[in-house]
């Protein structure tokens, strides 16, 4: 039989050189998280515990799938945002810490009950099914062009225990405006193809580059055609927030700006990173 303690061994060694110790002791937490729904304290408290044999199977798969770069989010099938879990697979993007900055940001901007609410590119869900829990009595609608998004956004609504309105929608269509919105918040694809030479394996291989890249032509694309969907559905006041390309944000506010979208600003991430874009839509 093997210890828990000796599986993070077997974890170290096998990881070496192939990522940190700090990253492969989080992966470790990970998996004992989701195999026995460990806590921090309870993960090295009970490293002298014996794992049962399918435990076992579950963790050297693991192992293996981590040395192929997989992400630990699709070895355990979910991770946590905004306090919430949220199934992940490679019918969506992971949910990067970025993405919850964004949510913080929105929320903390408004300190009334917001109505009426559009994202654009749901991905997980995790942008409209966060806001949706901040804000419960809100109306909340997520557009996705792929169909394996909006289903796995639609079992993380249903596990969160939130109604959210799902539509099969490209943006680049220039789709019809039904209803009006006081928000439209999107993190669409900004990712330059010609970046993808210094992306890892582990999102290269395993994200769907739907969700991720763009043409190095046309880095602007979604930022355009969202803003324009905005200036035709947002409620004057209404507010935009795109999550961006930090190469960009000058060039996204000049974008807003060309459609008379006021208040503009670029806003820095944690890591000082320019991130995010919002405006005002004066009606």
């Amino acid at each position: 039989m093997q210890t828990v303690n000796e599986f993070i061994a077997l974890l170290q060694y096998k990881l070496n050189g192939i990522t940190n110790q700090n990253e492969i002791r989080q992966f470790g937490f990970l998996l004992m998280n989701c195999l026995r729904g460990y806590s921090f304290t309870e993960f090295h408290t009970y490293k002298e515990e014996q794992l049962t044999d399918q435990e076992i199977i579950f963790l050297d798969s693991a192992i293996l799938r981590l040395q192929n770069q997989e992400p630990i989010q699709h070895i355990t099938g979910q991770t946590e945002f905004m306090g919430l879990i949220f199934r992940t697979d490679k019918r969506a993007l992971i949910p990067r810490p970025e993405t919850e900055e964004l949510v913080h940001l929105i929320i903390n901007d408004f300190s009334d009950q917001i109505s009426n609410i559009l994202d654009v590119g749901t991905g997980t869900g995790c942008i409209p099914i966060s806001l949706k829990k901040n804000w419960p009595k809100a109306n909340v609608e997520t557009w996705d062009l792929s169909d394996d998004a909006i289903s796995l956004a639609k079992e993380n609504a249903e596990l969160n225990h939130v109604e959210i309105i799902f539509s099969k929608t490209d943006v680049l269509t220039s789709p019809p405006v039904l209803r009006k919105y006081d928000l439209v918040v999107s993190n669409p694809p900004y990712v330059t193809n010609s970046e993808k030479k210094v992306m890892d394996n582990n999102v290269l291989n395993y994200e769907p580059h739907l969700a991720l890249f763009v043409e190095d032509g046309e880095p602007l694309l979604f930022y355009d055609a969202i803003s324009t969907l905005g200036a035709k559905a947002l409620l004057p006041g209404g507010y935009i927030y795109f999550e961006i390309n930090e190469k960009f944000g000058k060039e996204v506010c000049q974008l807003l700006d060309a459609k008379n979208y006021k208040k503009t600003i670029v806003i820095k991430d944690l890591s000082g990173k320019d991130r995010f874009v919002k405006a005002v839509w004066p009606g």
